[in-house]
């Protein structure tokens, strides 16, 4: 039997996201269901009152929009992940506009066929690298101004644009993190953080200041700068097509961890 999530139910599916999700609390969950109703969806599915298979959907970013999938498949259900595409697709017709994308492990890679049928077909294989962090000086800087937000952008529009509302909330959660070449914003990283570790969620470098190394420069100071908040490790993820980017990372002795290789399959993807 297929069922929507609600606030009320969650408690009911709890058990099964601690499979996938080990340290996952009710409080954790609840969190996202303020959201505006168009912007997540959940079903499951039931067998003998007890849930055994879920899917999930966050729509995000401001430009542009995207919408991420998550799911949990009991014994690799392939008959249960199409009843919940199915269901889910139906009734989220806002999703038909942009663009959708499954995060698929090395398990759940079996799944990309299925998903060719329902438009997705596109496939791009994602590497996780990481490294232990260590002490030392940083030289970059985090506490950016308004009058800097033009140039956090303009290094990070090759990823997504942001509003300056939500720039300057990932200023304040120091996410946003820089490096100045007479008083020039060169390269801009944006870091999430969790428990003991530090998550490189993107790097990159205005187009006119590439090719000289600071990219390099910026990430080797958040490192330490990391380090001196108490994080223990930093990791990121890179296409496996984006060689330079692999040698970067492996110049700087990050490790690819093979146990958490990902495929991320799209659709709507321009």
């Amino acid at each position: 039997m297929l069922k929507d999530i609600d606030k009320t139910s969650l408690e009911h599916i709890l058990p099964l996201l601690k499979q996938s999700y080990s340290d996952v609390t009710l409080d954790d969950e609840v969190e996202y269901f303020p959201r505006e109703e168009e912007s997540l969806g959940w079903c499951y599915f039931e067998k003998d009152e007890s849930p055994s298979s879920f899917l999930r959907y966050f729509i995000q970013g401001e430009s542009p929009k995207f919408a991420t999938f998550e799911f949990i498949i009991s014994d690799n259900s392939k008959s249960e992940f199409n009843a919940l595409s199915d269901y889910c697709f139906a009734r989220a017709n806002l999703l038909e506009n942009i663009m959708q994308r499954f995060e698929l492990n090395e398990k759940q890679k079996a799944f990309i066929p299925n998903l060719e049928k329902f438009g997705f077909n596109e496939t791009i294989i994602y590497l996780t690298f990481q490294k232990d962090l260590s002490n030392g000086d940083f030289n970059h800087l985090i506490d950016a101004s308004a009058s800097d937000f033009k140039q956090i952008n303009e290094c990070l529009s090759c990823f997504q644009i942001f509003s300056n509302k939500k720039l300057q909330e990932l200023v304040e959660s120091k996410s946003i993190h820089y490096l100045k070449i007479d008083n020039e914003i060169v390269s801009v990283a944006w870091i999430k953080f969790e428990q003991d570790t530090a998550e490189l969620t993107e790097i990159a470098t205005r187009s006119d200041w590439k090719n000289k190394g600071y990219a390099k420069t910026l990430l080797n100071s958040i490192e330490k700068w990391c380090f001196a908040q108490g994080y223990k490790k930093i990791f990121l993820k890179v296409k496996e097509e984006n060689l330079p980017a692999v040698n970067l990372y492996k110049s700087l002795n990050y490790s690819n961890n093979v146990n958490l290789k990902e495929y991320w399959v799209y659709k709507n993807r321009s």
